[in-house]
């Protein structure tokens, strides 16, 4: 995250104000399912994507934040 310039109040800002964007497919486990959550930042025009793992409606990984390229 810290190469991309995102901080962990990045992360929680686009998981609470993000939508999912894209197809929520099956996760490589039983009971997981793999999205990406997408948002804009108060501190950048840009938009950035979070892709996530709900685990059997319990918890999230976040595998990865990037920029949404235009």
């Amino acid at each position: 995250m810290l190469e991309r310039n995102f901080d962990a109040e990045d992360v929680l800002k686009i998981m609470a104000l993000g939508d999912i964007d894209g197809p929520i497919v099956a996760g490589d486990n039983e009971g997981e399912w793999r999205c990406c959550v997408v948002g804009k930042l108060p501190w950048t025009s840009r938009e950035a994507g979070i892709v996530t793992v709900v685990v059997r409606e319990k918890s999230l990984i976040f595998v990865t934040t990037e920029w949404i390229d235009p």
